[in-house]
């Protein structure tokens, strides 16, 4: 993409100077890819840890979905050639940050305020399957936006987007990995949030396919409701996870 234009939207962080700083930056990209002429839009969330003037880590959040939707590539044919190149390395990923001297833990010590309340509305949806959650914690019209493609408002959006999870995966469980939050005021919260939400789908045939796929939100709490939520996570690698045993 000669015309490549990235703008950053928000930038969530914590830490300091001694411990490195985790930063959570929600993005969008726009470009023509030279080779079909077709303009694309992309949306990541990326999160890092960097210390002095270097990145030791790096999560990046993006649904490679939407990119081969825009280029017209068929979603099966995108995911079988995952299953055929095998599975992403990074396993030890995690570690690598405090290897290199950065100390600033990837969930705090406590956890309280804000990021409490986005911890426990998380395991209270997909781990306890409290669909109800959905009205006593969003703001009736907020927005809920998957990826750049996909942006749903309120509670029917909500409960759509948790519902596909809760019907794939009937034993899913959601593991929060990295968590921080910035409090703008009395009331008022920004949260990033990085999970891994696991669990067994039924691939062709009837074969169990076992599901592991990381998600990134940005989360805006105002008082005891969200009145704003961005969620990233790759459908692609999801369709080749379960292609891979079907």
């Amino acid at each position: 993409m000669p015309d490549y234009l990235g703008v950053i939207h928000d930038t969530i962080w914590t830490g300091d100077d001694a411990s490195g700083y985790r930063t959570s930056m929600r993005w969008t990209a726009t470009g023509t890819d030279a080779a079909r002429g077709v303009p694309i839009v992309s949306s990541v969330i990326a999160n890092c840890v960097v210390l002095g003037d270097r990145y030791v880590e790096e999560w990046a959040g993006a649904n490679s979905k939407h990119g081969t939707d825009q280029l017209g590539i068929d979603p099966d044919t995108a995911a079988t050639d995952l299953v055929a190149s095998g599975p992403p390395p990074g396993g030890n990923a995690g570690r690598s940050a405090q290897e290199q001297g950065a100390t600033v833990p990837a969930v705090p010590e406590t956890v309280d305020g804000a990021g409490l309340f986005v911890v426990e509305l998380l395991d209270g949806l997909y781990n306890r399957r409290d669909l109800d959650l959905v009205e006593k914690r969003y703001a009736p019209g907020a927005p809920y936006v998957f990826g750049a493609s996909q942006r749903q408002a309120g509670h029917t959006g909500v409960r759509s987007e948790a519902g596909r999870w809760l019907d794939l995966l009937p034993d899913a469980r959601l593991e929060v990995e990295e968590l921080y939050w910035l409090d703008d005021g009395p009331a008022r919260s920004r949260v990033a949030v990085r999970y891994r939400i696991r669990g067994t789908a039924q691939a062709a045939g009837g074969a169990a396919a076992p599901v592991s796929i990381m998600g990134i939100h940005h989360v805006h709490v105002r008082g005891d409701l969200v009145v704003a939520e961005w969620a990233e996570y790759d459908e692609l690698a999801l369709r080749a996870q379960v292609l891979r045993r079907g």
